[in-house]
């Protein structure tokens, strides 16, 4: 049966649930609308919510079933609803495509319902047509305005002071610990980092006193032969931001990291965003908690054609409860296609918001690299000198072990670099064609290559 927009109203929780689904009514916001291309009753679409991956939503048209990987209570949720309506108002938007695997689980794992009344009956405290009547304008008072704006900015003028503040406890701090030992420094390490953390708080550094708290774990995992001088470059790290920000308080990308990040809606509606049409390979994504109690998810992007103002990479990047549990991944290793990202404004582009995708017909090879592994991590630090890790895509090369069972990966320029070992013994001695990894300056993270046994996931 073809969904109408009666049935919609009709299978609506509340108004409330239509008014929502209403705003969720945009193309910008639903990167993927499908339906099933051999004839089945399956539609779906992923929706772009808050977070870095969107929200899986596929629909039964005959029985109207519904599933979202969203956290709602309410039952249909918006997002279902919104697909719903936008088929039965205008079907011609949905491409044809195959029904993806999380889809055919869902199909494997639900008992249908009874058959839908052919005409849906329509309660009488919901009205579809209610939900996308803009409110009346109120009226603008001219005083209130004033206040409102002489608020806002006397906000904006003690945040400033309040991290002009915090920023010069930090420089004491670090003065301090350079004054004490770096040894001492270590010796005790998250608590000194944690007890300059709660000041950054304090003094509305929120973003940076994450980084301080992560601190440890970054350091502390290195090879004790090389904790001292990631050390001393963290702190160098820290006091260059600390001064740049003073010299550029308003620039985005130090903004996000001293203080807080723009919400995504509002890097989607600025005209200011960069944005780039491109072709992708998703890398892989990575998992990682802390101590703040969240959880980081970050999906790595290969942009398949750079240009010389597209960024090699992007990452999409999405912070969740530790509490809500395990995740599944939104984005499989591997997969290509063409999308539009909308990417955080700042001297680098690295994070990135997806907005429009769709597959690729055929499979493209990954792009040849003409700088070399350390030129490139040289050319992100030039414009980024502040930042952790940084992504290389690196040629012909082999992973060996030394005489003590370290991990080193060989480039075709004949530089070695020490790997985090934790990858599959499948990788040793075979020959990488391509490789991507993470590089903090001391150590790469290999995420995935191309060998002459085929594609390798080199994330544990």
């Amino acid at each position: 049966m073809s969904l109408s927009v009666e049935t919609v109203e009709s299978i609506a929780p509340d108004q409330a649930s239509l008014k929502a689904a209403a705003k969720l009514m945009k193309p910008a916001k639903w990167p993927v609308l499908s339906y099933d291309s051999d004839g089945s009753n399956l539609i779906w679409g992923d929706c772009q919510g808050s977070g870095a991956n969107p929200y899986r939503v596929v629909v039964d048209k005959g029985d109207h079933g519904y599933k979202c990987t969203c956290p709602s209570r309410k039952f249909p949720c918006k997002h279902a609803l919104a697909l719903m309506w936008m088929y039965a108002e205008s079907s011609s938007t949905f491409a044809p495509g195959e029904v993806p695997e999380w889809a055919h689980e869902w199909v494997g794992r639900r008992r249908k319902t009874t058959s839908p009344q052919a005409t849906p009956p329509v309660a009488k405290d919901k009205n579809i047509a209610l939900a996308t009547t803009a409110p009346p304008a109120k009226a603008v008072d001219p005083k209130a305005e004033a206040r409102k704006e002489a608020a806002a900015k006397k906000r904006a003028a003690q945040t400033h002071l309040a991290i002009l503040s915090a920023l010069e406890d930090l420089d004491q701090w670090l003065q301090d610990q350079l004054s004490s030992g770096l040894a001492n420094l270590r010796k005790d390490l998250p608590s000194l980092c944690r007890k300059i953390a709660a000041r950054l708080v304090d003094g509305k550094a929120a973003a940076l006193a994450g980084r301080l708290d992560e601190l440890p774990s970054r350091i502390l995992s290195l090879p004790l032969t090389l904790q001292t001088e990631a050390l001393i470059a963290e702190l160098g790290q820290l006091k260059l931001l600390s001064q740049a920000w003073r010299v550029s308080p308003q620039a985005p990308d130090l903004t996000r990291l001293i203080s807080s990040s723009e919400k995504r809606q509002e890097i989607l509606d600025s005209p200011s965003a960069p944005r780039h049409q491109s072709q992708w390979e998703v890398i892989t994504e990575l998992i990682r908690s802390r101590r703040d109690g969240l959880v980081e998810q970050a999906t790595w992007l290969l942009n398949l054609s750079p240009t010389s103002e597209a960024p090699r990479f992007a990452c999409l990047l999405d912070f969740y409860p530790a509490s809500a549990g395990k995740r599944g991944p939104a984005h499989t290793p591997g997969t290509q296609f063409t999308a539009e990202l909308a990417f955080y404004p700042g001297t680098h582009l690295s994070r990135a918001i997806l907005v429009t995708q769709e597959p690729l017909s055929t499979t493209q090879d990954w792009p040849v690299v003409t700088l070399s592994p350390r030129a490139q991590f040289q050319s992100v630090l030039h414009d980024s000198p502040w930042s952790i890790e940084v992504p290389l895509l690196l040629q012909n090369a082999r992973l060996g072990l030394d005489a003590q069972q370290q991990l080193w990966l060989h480039t075709e320029d004949d530089h070695y670099y020490p790997v985090l070992d934790s990858i599959p013994a499948l990788a040793l001695g075979v020959r990488l064609h391509s490789v991507i990894g993470l590089w903090n300056g001391f150590q790469l993270t290999l995420l995935t290559a191309h060998t002459n046994i085929g594609r390798l996931n080199l994330v544990p």
